[in-house]
C-alpha cells in the first residue's frame, strides 16, 4: 500500500512557485554564475563611487567585466586591479612571475596549494612578462612576488583593492586635470549632461553608451581598439547594467532583488494540487512562537566574513549550520559532510568555479573550506530564484537540500489556497526550521 504524500504549507511564502530562466535574449549574461558573483562583489560599491565622481556607474562595471575576465584573470586576481589601470610614477606595479598552467582547464594559477594539489605533471610553469599594471595589494607585498593569493583568502581587502580600482579611475584619470585629453572632453561632457538634466542622466542608457565610445577606440584612450567600445557596450546591454544601477540607486534594492527584478522571466505554471489523481490535502502549520537562543561559537567571526562576501545574511548562515550539524565540524551523514552538510556535487561546483583542486572527501571537514562551499552553493540558488523575492531564500534551501532538478519533484503552487507548498516531509522541516530560526536571529 502507497503511503500518502502530505503536502505542508510553507508558512509565509506566497508565490508562484515554477521552473524558471532567464530570457535568453535579454540579459543574458546573468545566467552565468560567474558573472553574477562578479557584479555582485562590486555593483553596490562602484554605485556609490560613481554619484560621487558623477560617473556612470554601468559604464564602469562593463568595463570591468570585460578588463577582468568578470575577476577571473590573474592580473585582477592577484592585484584587485580589475580596470587593468597602468601603474603610475612611484605606483607599485605587478612584477614579471612565473605561474602554473594547468595542463587540464589551461588555467594560469598563482595559489601556491593549489598548484601543490594538482600533483607533478598536471601542470607547467610559464614565465609572464611583467603586467605593468597597479598593484592593490597591502604595503609590504605590494609589487613584489609574495602572496599572490593574498586576496583570494583575504575577501575584505580584496574588495578594498576593488573600489580603490575604482576610486582611482573616476577620480583621478577622469579629472578635469587628466594628461589625456580624451577625458578631459569625457569629463566636461559628463558636467554638461549633469548641468542640464541633473545627477539622474548617469542611470541613463544613451549617456553610458556615448562615455564608452568618448573614452576608447581611439589613439591615447583607454584601448585605442576600435572593437573595444563594441565588445563594451555588448556587456552593458546582456548584462542589463543600466538597468541594474538605476533599479539599486533609484528603487533601493539590493543586489539581489535587483539583478532577478531588471529581468524578464519567463514561468511554466505547475499543476495545481486539485488537479492530482491522487487524493490529497494541505495540511497548514499554525503558527508558534519559536524560542532561539543567541549562541555563540569558535566560527562566528568566519561565518560573519564569508557570508558579507557572499551577499548573505550571517544570521541565514548561522540558522543552517545549527539545523544541518549543530556546529559539529566532523559530522558525516549521507554523503554530505562538516558543519553546513555540503555534498561532493557542492564541492565540485565550488572547486571548478574557483579554480581549486580538492584533495579529498575528508578535507571538506575543514571548517573555513567547509563553509566558503556551503555559502557559495547557497549564494548561486539564492541568485537563480531571485526573481521570486521574498521566497529566494526558502527556494534556494531546498535547492540546497537536493538539487535544482529533484526540488522541483517536491514542490507545487496551490490555486485555491495560493500558498506554495512542499510534498516533502523532510524536505519542509529542514527550510522551515531554518527560516524559523533565522527569522528569529534577526529579531535578535
Amino acid at each position: 500500500m502507497k503511503a500518502k504524500t502530505n503536502k505542508i504549507v510553507l508558512m509565509g511564502m506566497v508565490l508562484l512557485c515554477a521552473t524558471s530562466h532567464l530570457s535568453a535574449e535579454a540579459f543574458s549574461l546573468r545566467r552565468h554564475d560567474n558573472v553574477t558573483a562578479f557584479y555582485q562583489k562590486v555593483s553596490a560599491g562602484c554605485i556609490k563611487l560613481g554619484v560621487q565622481y558623477k560617473v556612470p556607474p554601468a559604464a564602469i562595471l562593463a568595463i570591468a567585466g570585460l578588463e577582468s575576465g568578470y575577476g577571473s584573470g590573474y592580473v585582477s586576481q592577484v592585484t584587485g586591479n580589475i580596470l587593468s589601470l597602468g601603474a603610475k610614477g612611484n605606483d607599485a606595479e605587478l612584477p614579471a612571475l612565473k605561474l602554473a598552467r594547468n595542463l587540464k582547464t589551461r588555467k594560469l594559477l598563482y595559489d601556491f596549494e593549489e598548484i601543490s594539489a594538482l600533483g607533478e605533471g598536471n601542470y607547467r610553469m610559464e614565465q609572464r612578462p611583467a603586467s605593468l599594471k597597479k598593484d592593490y595589494r597591502p604595503a609590504g607585498i605590494a609589487g613584489s612576488k609574495r602572496d599572490l593569493a593574498y586576496l583570494k583568502y583575504n575577501p575584505d581587502h580584496e574588495y578594498a583593492a576593488n573600489m580603490q580600482c575604482l576610486e582611482d579611475f573616476m577620480g583621478t584619470w577622469l579629472s578635469k586635470n587628466a594628461h589625456s585629453s580624451v577625458y578631459r572632453a569625457a569629463r566636461f561632457y559628463l558636467d554638461e549632461q549633469i548641468k542640464k538634466n541633473g545627477i539622474g542622466v548617469l542611470f541613463e542608457k544613451q549617456i553610458n553608451r556615448d562615455f564608452i565610445h568618448m573614452i576608447g577606440g581611439r589613439a591615447n584612450s583607454f584601448n585605442y581598439r576600435k572593437t573595444w567600445p563594441p565588445k563594451v557596450i555588448t556587456i552593458l546591454s546582456k548584462a542589463g547594467l543600466v538597468e541594474l544601477c538605476a533599479t539599486m540607486k533609484n528603487d533601493r534594492m539590493s543586489f539581489v532583488q535587483a539583478w532577478g527584478h531588471a529581468a524578464p522571466v519567463n514561468r511554466i505554471t505547475r499543476k495545481s494540487p486539485r488537479q492530482n489523481k491522487v487524493n490529497q490535502h494541505i495540511v497548514t502549520e499554525k503558527k508558534r512562537r519559536v524560542v532561539v537562543e543567541v549562541r555563540t561559537s569558535e566560527f562566528d567571526q568566519m561565518i560573519k566574513n564569508i557570508a558579507e562576501y557572499n551577499s548573505l545574511p550571517p544570521q541565514l548562515l548561522v540558522s543552517m549550520i545549527e539545523e544541518a550539524s549543530a556546529y559539529d565540524k566532523n559530522k558525516i551523514a549521507n554523503q554530505r559532510y562538516g558543519l553546513m552538510q555540503i555534498s561532493i556535487k557542492q564541492a565540485q561546483d565550488w572547486a571548478t568555479a574557483n579554480y581549486y583542486t580538492i584533495a579529498s572527501a575528508t578535507s571538506l571537514l575543514e571548517p573555513t573550506l567547509n563553509i566558503r562551499i556551503g555559502a557559495w552553493s547557497l549564494a548561486q540558488a539564492r541568485n537563480y530564484w531571485a526573481p521570486y523575492k521574498t521566497n529566494a531564500y526558502a527556494l534556494a534551501l531546498c535547492e540546497y537540500s537536493l538539487n535544482r532538478k529533484s526540488m522541483l519533484t517536491y514542490i507545487a503552487y496551490d490555486q485555491v489556497t495560493k500558498k506554495l507548498v512542499i510534498k516533502n516531509t523532510h524536505l519542509f522541516s529542514f527550510v522551515n526550521s531554518v527560516i524559523n530560526r533565522y527569522s528569529q536571529l534577526k529579531q535578535k
